[in-house]
C-alpha cells in the first residue's frame, strides 16, 4: 500500500468522518503548519492534543467494541453448546428407549435373533446423518412392528437402531468439539476486524506523527527536547525578543510513538507551583531547574535574572544553575538563600522590586512590564524567575506573607514564582498562622503515579517533565517505543518520528557559558543615544519635559537650536518608556553624580557631555572638563577639540582645579555685577539676556573623582569656600557645576558642597552611601540598581515625588567618534567655538600645540633676553617660559630621572629660543645620551633653519669646550655684553665619563681642562650671553660630575620626581616629593620663584620639520 494513498485515505476521513464508531478517524489536522503560521505554538499543540485525545478515543471506541462483539459472540457460541449437548442426551435416551422398544416387540415375536442379525449386518450411511429424519422413520416402523405383520419389519428396524446410533454418536461429537470451532472462528473474525482498526488508527498515528514533526521543526529550539539536534546550533535569540515559548515536559501516551511536548509560554500569566506529593520531590525540583534553564535559553541574554530560596537542600536544588556564579551576579542571584534572614532579603527585595516596577515602569499606562518592555524599545527591565523549593520550608510567618503577595501580584511585574511543595506537608502549616492561600499560581499535583494534567477537551495526560541536561544523561523523554499493536502487522510504516537522540554531554557548560557571557556583555549595553533623543524629542520625557527643538544626533542639521538662557535640559537616560532629563537652572546650580567603581560614572559623564554639546551651541554654552583621577572619557573631548570647553584636563592636579575654580568665581562676580547695573541682582540670567541681547553663555564646570581635591599638596588654596560660593550662587548667573566621584573615595563624600548640590544621580551604591545620599526613604531605591548605568534621579535627598529610575544612555565610541568629528567641523565651517587647552596628567605637555606665534612676538622684542618655554602650568595661566638675562648665575639645571622628560626640556627650551631669536642665537650641544634617544638628530634637524645650531658627541667635548671659552674670555676682555647669545646644551650630564672627580671632590688629572673650561663657561658665561642648560638623571651621578663650586654657577634649577631629601639638596624644596610623573617644579632662589609645571615633550621630528621649513621661508637673521 503506497504512503500517498494511505495519506490520501486518512486526509479524506479526517475531512468527513466525525471519529466516532468502528474504524473511523478522529478530525486530525491537513497540516499543522498552516496552524502554526496562524496560531500561537500553545494553541497549536492545544488543538493537536484534543485531536489526538479523539483518535485515542476512537481507538478506546473501536477495541471496546470489538471486545463487546467478541464476549457476546462467545456467550452465544457457550449458550449453542449447551443446547447442542442437552438435545445429544436426549437422543441418547431415546437411542436407549428405541432399543428396548425393538428387543420387546422381537420378543415377542419370537423373532429376536432376526433382529439381532440385522443389527450385526447393518452399517451407517457414509456423511451427515439426519437425526430427526431417522428418528421419525424408526418411530414409524416400531408402530407397523406392533402389529400382526409386524415381524417382517423387524429387519429395517434394526437397520435403523444402527443408523440412528450413528446419528446420536454424531450428535455427541458435535457438542464435544462446537466451542473449540466456533471460539476459533469468532477469533479469526475479531482478528480481521482488529487489523482494519489498527490500519485505520496507524493512519491516524501517521498523519499525527508527521504534525509532530512539522511541529518540532517549527518550535523555538527551547522548546525542543534536550536531546533535540537543534541544540547543537543553538544560539542566544535576538535582542528584540519579547515572548516565547519554553518546553516544560511531555504529555505520555504508550499507544504513541512520541509525546507531545507541554509548553508554557514566557512571559506566563501565572506563576507556577508543583506539588509532588510523597514520592515525586526529585522529578519536581528537577522540572524546576530544566524549566529555568529553557527560559534563560529562549529569552536574550541578561533579560532575566533569577534569585534561589533552597532552605532544605542548602543550595542542591539549584546545582546545575551554580554555573552562572562564575560571571557575577547578572543572571543568578549573589547568592541562593537558605537561612531565614536570608529568604527574607530575597523576598524583601523581590516585593520592593515589585513596587519600583508598578511606580516606575507602570504607572498606570501599561498593564504588565511585558507591555512597558515593548513600548521601552532596546531597553528592558529584566524579568525575574523567583524559585521557591520545599515550601513552606524555611519561612517565617512574614516571609509566607510576602511570597503570597509575590505569587498575586508578580506576573504583571514580570516576577514569576515557581515553587515545589514540600513533600508530606498538611494543612497544619496552613492554620498554624492563618497563613495567607497562594493565589495567582498554576498548580500541577502528583499522585502515587506521577504528575497529571487534565485538559477541558482532550481528558487527563501524564505529564513527564524534562530533567536539565548533564554530563552522561539520556533524555528522559525519548520515544515510547511506537504504537502498541499487540502483534497485528498492519502494512503501514507511519514515517519518521521526532529526531531525540543523546543529550551533548557538553550541553549545560555551553549553555551557561554563553548565556553568563552574553548577560555580562549585556551589563555594558544601555539605551542607544539616537532612540533617546528620538524619545525625549517626541514629548517622551518623564512629565513631558522636551525641547523645543528635537534632536537628532544623526543630523547635524537639528544641532545647536537651543537657548541656555533660563537653563539646560539634555536627557540622560530612560525609564521605561520615556525619557529622563537632567535639568540645571537657577534653582539647581549643579549636578552630584555618584556610584562605586564600575557602576556607570563615566559613560553618564560621556553622555551628559555630548548631549549638552548637540543640543546647545558654542556661544551658548561653555564647558570646562576637569578629570581629577584617570578619565579616558573626557581625552575623547580633548582629542577632537569639542568647541564648548575652554579646557579639558586628565588627572588633573588639585592646583589647576583650585585655579579654575577662582576663575569661575571671579566670572560669577562679574556677572552679578553686570545684573546689578541692568536688570537686577535677582532677575537671573535668562533675564538679563532678554533685556540685553547679550548671548552670555551658561558655564558648566565638570569634575571628575573631586575628593582629589582634599588631596592636595601644601601651599594649594583651599577649594572648599570657592566650591561653596559657586554651588550656592552659581545658578542664577549661569554656572553650573558637576561633581562626579566614586562612593570609594572617602575624601569625597566629606567634602561640604557634597550636601549643597540638591539633584543627584546616584549609581549602584551600598547600603549607607545609599542612605547617605538618597535618604532613607529611597536608600532601597538606590541599591536596588543592579547593573552598571542603572542608576536613580531625584532633586534632593529623601525628595521621593521627584525620584526616578533609569537606565542611562550608552554613547559607543564609534558613535561619540563620529558626533564630536561633526561638532569640530561643524564649528570651524560657522567659525563659532572654541579649541581647549588640554591637560594631561598622564601625558607630558606637548610642545606642538602651545602658542609658539605669541610666544616669538613677544620673547622677540629684546635678544639680550633669551627665553625659554619649558612647559604648561597646573593651573590656568599662560605656558610657563624663564627668561635668561646677562648676569651671574643665570644657567639651568635640570635634574630628572625620566630621560624623555630631561631631554624633552632641552629639546624644546632650544626650539623656543631659536625661533624667537633666530640668527640671534647660537647653539652648540653636547650629547652624552645614545644615539638612539634621537637628541642629536632632532638637533640636527632643528639646525636646518636660519639660526647656527652645532650637535656635536662626547668625543668632541675638550674642542666644544674650548671653543665656548674661548668665546667667553674674549667678550669678558671686550667687556662685550652686547653680542648674540650662546647657548652650551649638556644632554645627559650624568654620563659624561670624562668629567671626574676623586674622592676629595677634585678634578681628577686628566679632567682638570676640562673643568676649568666648563668653570670659565658657568660662571663668567652669562654676563656676557653665554648660558648653560644642562640635564642630569640623578643627584648621586651629578655629584659625581660637577664640583659645588660649578654647582652654584645654575642659580635655576628644575627639579622632577624625587624624594623630599633630594629635592632639598638639589633646590631648597621639599615639593619634589609630591609630583606626578609628568610634572616638574623650576625653582628659582635669588627670585623666590617656585612653581610647578608640566615639562614639554620633545617635539615630534616630523613638526620640527615643518616648522623649520615655515621658518626658513620667513625668518630674517
Amino acid at each position: 500500500m503506497g504512503i500517498d494513498h494511505v495519506l490520501d485515505v486518512a486526509e479524506r476521513d479526517a475531512a468527513g468522518d466525525d471519529g466516532e464508531g468502528g474504524g473511523g478517524l478522529a478530525p486530525l489536522p491537513k497540516r499543522v503548519d498552516d496552524e502554526l503560521a496562524a496560531l500561537p505554538p500553545i494553541e497549536v499543540v492545544d488543538q493537536l492534543l484534543e485531536r489526538t485525545a479523539a483518535l485515542l478515543r476512537t481507538l478506546d471506541t473501536d477495541e471496546a467494541g470489538l471486545a463487546e462483539d467478541e464476549e457476546e459472540q462467545r456467550l452465544r457460541i457457550e449458550a449453542e453448546k449447551k443446547e447442542y449437548r442437552a438435545a445429544a442426551e436426549r437422543a441418547l435416551d431415546e437411542l436407549g428407549q428405541f432399543g428396548a422398544e425393538a428387543e420387546k416387540i422381537a420378543t415377542k415375536k419370537g423373532k429376536l435373533d432376526v433382529l439381532q442379525q440385522s443389527m450385526a449386518r447393518a452399517r451407517p450411511p457414509k456423511g451427515k446423518l439426519d437425526y430427526a429424519q431417522i428418528r421419525t422413520e424408526l418411530l414409524d416402523e416400531l408402530r407397523t412392528a406392533r402389529g400382526i405383520t409386524g415381524a417382517i419389519r423387524l429387519p429395517r428396524i434394526g437397520e435403523l437402531l444402527v443408523t440412528i446410533g450413528a446419528a446420536v454418536e454424531q450428535m455427541v461429537d458435535e457438542a464435544e468439539h462446537y466451542t473449540e470451532r466456533r471460539l476459533r472462528e469468532a477469533a479469526q473474525e475479531t482478528q480481521t476486524e482488529t487489523k482494519e482498526a489498527r490500519a485505520s488508527f496507524d493512519i491516524g498515528l501517521m498523519v499525527l506523527n508527521r504534525d509532530l514533526v512539522t511541529l518540532d521543526e517549527a518550535l523555538p529550539t527551547a522548546a525542543r527536547p534536550w536531546g533535540s539536534p537543534a541544540w547543537h546550533g543553538w544560539h542566544p535569540p535576538a535582542d528584540d525578543t519579547t515572548q516565547t515559548v519554553v518546553r516544560l515536559g511531555g504529555l505520555a501516551d504508550p499507544r504513541l510513538p512520541a509525546e507531545l511536548p507541554m509548553l508554557w509560554a514566557f512571559p506566563p500569566e501565572e506563576g507556577l507551583f508543583l506539588d509532588p506529593g510523597a514520592q515525586h520531590r526529585d522529578a519536581a525540583i528537577a522540572a524546576v531547574q530544566s524549566l529555568t534553564l529553557r527560559v534563560l535559553c529562549a529569552m536574550p541574554p541578561g533579560s532575566v535574572r533569577v534569585s534561589v530560596i533552597d532552605p532544605k537542600g542548602l543550595g542542591d536544588a539549584a546545582a546545575p544553575l551554580m554555573g552562572f556564579a562564575e560571571h557575577g551576579d547578572v543572571v543568578l542571584g549573589e547568592s541562593v538563600a537558605t537561612t531565614g534572614p536570608d529568604i527574607d532579603q530575597v523576598l524583601g527585595e523581590t516585593s520592593r522590586h515589585i513596587e519600583r516596577v508598578v511606580q516606575h515602569y507602570l504607572r498606570g499606562r501599561f498593564a504588565t512590564l511585558a507591555e512597558a518592555n515593548a513600548a521601552a524599545g532596546e531597553i528592558v527591565e529584566p524579568y525575574r524567575l523567583l524559585l521557591v523549593f520545599d515550601h513552606p520550608a524555611g519561612l517565617s510567618e512574614a516571609s509566607t506573607a510576602m511570597l503570597a503577595a509575590i505569587a498575586a501580584n508578580g506576573p504583571r511585574c514580570g516576577v514569576f514564582p515557581i515553587i515545589t511543595k514540600q513533600a508530606q506537608v498538611g494543612q497544619a502549616f496552613a492554620t498554624a498562622w492563618n497563613a495567607p492561600k497562594l493565589d495567582g499560581l498554576t498548580m500541577h499535583k502528583a499522585d502515587k503515579h506521577g504528575f497529571a494534567v487534565t485538559f477541558r477537551k482532550a481528558g487527563t495526560w501524564q505529564v513527564r517533565f524534562d530533567e536539565p541536561p548533564a554530563a552522561g544523561h539520556v533524555d528522559a523523554l525519548d520515544l515510547t517505543g511506537g504504537p502498541v499493536t499487540d502483534d497485528v502487522d498492519t502494512g503501514i510504516d507511519i514515517g519518521p518520528t521526532v529526531e531525540i537522540g543523546p543529550v551533548d554531554p557538553m550541553l549545560l557548560d555551553r549553555l551557561v557559558a554563553t548565556i553568563g557571557g552574553g548577560a555580562t556583555a549585556r551589563r555594558e549595553r544601555s539605551v542607544a543615544i539616537d532612540r533617546l533623543f528620538a524619545v525625549f524629542g517626541r514629548g517622551g520625557g518623564i512629565g513631558g519635559a522636551t525641547l523645543d527643538r528635537p534632536v537628532d544626533p544623526e543630523q547635524s542639521s537639528t544641532w545647536w537650536q537651543a537657548s541656555s538662557a533660563h537653563g539646560l535640559l539634555v536627557p540622560i537616560g530612560r525609564t521605561g518608556a520615556d525619557a529622563t532629563a537632567v535639568r540645571l537652572d537657577a534653582s539647581r546650580s549643579g549636578l552630584l553624580v555618584i556610584g562605586r567603581p564600575g557602576s556607570g560614572i563615566g559613560n553618564a559623564l560621556t553622555a551628559l557631555v555630548l548631549g549638552l554639546g548637540l543640543i546647545y551651541g558654542p556661544d551658548e554654552l561653555e564647558l570646562r572638563l576637569l578629570g581629577m583621577g584617570t578619565t579616558p572619557e573626557l581625552g575623547r573631548f580633548a582629542e577632537h577639540a569639542l568647541p564648548h570647553a575652554s579646557i579639558v584636563a586628565d588627572e588633573a592636579d588639585p592646583a589647576l582645579v583650585v585655579s579654575v575654580l577662582a576663575d569661575l568665581v571671579d566670572e560669577l562676580e562679574r556677572r552679578y555685577e553686570l545684573l546689578r547695573s541692568t536688570v537686577g541682582e535677582r532677575a537671573g540670567l535668562g533675564a538679563y539676556r532678554d533685556e540685553t541681547g547679550e548671548r552670555l553663555p551658561r558655564i558648566v564646570c565638570l569634575i571628575d573623582q573631586f575628593g582629589a581635591l582634599a588631596r592636595r599638596r601644601p601651599g594649594t588654596a583651599d577649594p572648599t569656600p570657592l566650591l561653596d560660593r559657586l554651588a550656592r550662587l552659581g545658578g542664577p548667573v549661569g554656572i553650573q557645576l558637576v561633581l562626579a566621584t566614586s562612593t570609594a573615595d572617602a575624601d569625597a563624600k566629606d567634602l561640604g558642597v557634597v550636601d549643597l548640590l540638591g539633584p543627584r544621580l546616584l549609581l549602584r551604591m551600598d547600603d549607607d552611601d545609599a542612605r547617605r545620599f538618597a535618604g532613607e526613604e529611597l536608600a532601597d531605591e538606590v541599591r536596588a540598581a543592579a547593573l552598571p548605568g542603572d542608576a536613580s534621579l531625584l532633586a534632593a535627598p529623601g525628595d521621593v515625588a521627584s525620584h526616578r529610575s533609569l537606565r542611562t544612555v550608552l554613547v559607543e565610541p564609534l558613535d561619540l567618534e563620529l558626533c564630536l568629528r561633526e561638532v569640530r567641523r561643524l564649528a570651524d565651517e560657522r567659525g563659532t567655538g572654541r579649541r581647549p587647552r588640554v591637560v594631561s596628567g598622564r601625558k607630558p605637555a606637548r610642545f606642538e600645540q602651545a602658542d609658539l606665534a605669541t610666544f616669538v612676538r613677544r620673547a622677540a622684542t629684546d635678544v639680550r633676553t633669551t627665553s625659554l618655554l619649558l612647559g604648561d602650568p597646573i593651573q590656568l595661566g599662560p605656558p610657563v617660559e624663564l627668561d635668561l638675562r646677562r648676569r651671574d648665575g643665570e644657567n639651568v639645571l635640570a635634574l630628572t630621572p625620566d630621560a624623555a622628560q630631561g631631554q624633552g626640556l632641552l629639546l624644546a627650551a632650544v626650539t623656543s629660543a631659536v625661533f624667537a631669536q633666530g640668527g640671534h642665537l647660537a647653539t652648540m650641544a653636547l650629547d652624552f645620551m645614545p644615539m638612539e634617544d634621537g637628541f642629536t638628530e632632532s638637533m640636527h634637524v632643528l639646525g636646518a633653519g636660519p639660526w647656527t645650531i652645532q650637535p656635536a658627541r662626547r668625543r668632541s667635548m675638550a674642542q666644544v669646550l674650548d671653543v665656548i671659552a674661548r668665546i667667553v674670555r674674549d667678550r669678558t676682555d671686550a667687556d662685550d655684553a652686547r653680542a648674540k647669545t650662546v647657548l652650551l646644551v649638556l644632554n645627559g650630564l650624568g654620563r659624561a665619563r670624562e668629567l671626574t672627580l676623586d674622592a676629595s671632590g677634585a678634578p681628577e688629572a686628566e679632567a682638570a681642562h676640562l673643568y676649568e673650561q666648563l668653570e670659565v663657561i658657568v660662571r663668567h658665561g652669562p654676563e656676557v650671553g653665554v648660558h648653560t642648560l644642562a640635564w642630569c638623571d640623578s643627584l648621586e651621578r651629578l655629584e659625581r660630575r660637577l664640583p659645588p663650586r660649578l654647582l652654584d654657577g645654575f642659580a635655576r634649577r628644575i627639579a622632577g620626581p624625587a624624594s623630599a631629601e633630594d629635592g632639598v639638596v638639589f633646590a631648597d624644596t621639599e615639593t619634589t616629593a609630591t609630583l606626578s610623573a609628568n610634572q616638574a617644579v623650576l625653582v628659582d632662589v635669588d627670585q623666590g620663584r617656585l612653581e610647578t609645571f608640566a615639562p614639554y615633550a620633545a617635539p615630534p621630528r616630523d613638526w620640527l620639520l615643518r616648522a623649520v621649513q615655515a621658518a626658513s621661508g620667513h625668518t630674517d637673521d
